[in-house]
């Protein structure tokens, strides 16, 4: 894993999902179905999905009643209010060192 806090990060065998939402009972990472995350310390929601790789679609379902973006998506293809998609940032052979 790599030193990201939230957003998705590609673990070894799928994909781990965080977000912060403090007020939130539930919330579920929605790819094909929903996929109930794990409620942490001050907030944070966690779930290791295995067999989700580069290029899943996904969004959050906070509370059963509202299906919303990742607020920590790298890429979200159909804009700023449509699903986030994991993306392998190792993939890209970056020039940059920083």
């Amino acid at each position: 894993m790599n030193g990201r806090q939230f957003g998705p990060c590609l673990v070894d065998d799928g994909t781990r999902f965080r977000l912060w939402a403090p007020a939130a009972n539930r919330v579920d990472v929605v790819l094909e179905h929903p996929h109930a995350m794990k409620r942490g310390e001050d907030g944070w929601f966690t779930a290791d999905i295995a067999g989700v790789r580069a290029g899943a679609r996904y969004k959050f379902r906070i509370d059963d009643q509202i299906d919303v973006p990742d607020p920590a998506s790298p890429f979200q293809p159909d804009d700023v209010f449509g699903a986030g998609d994991v993306i392998d940032h190792h993939a890209h052979p970056w020039r940059a060192t920083d």
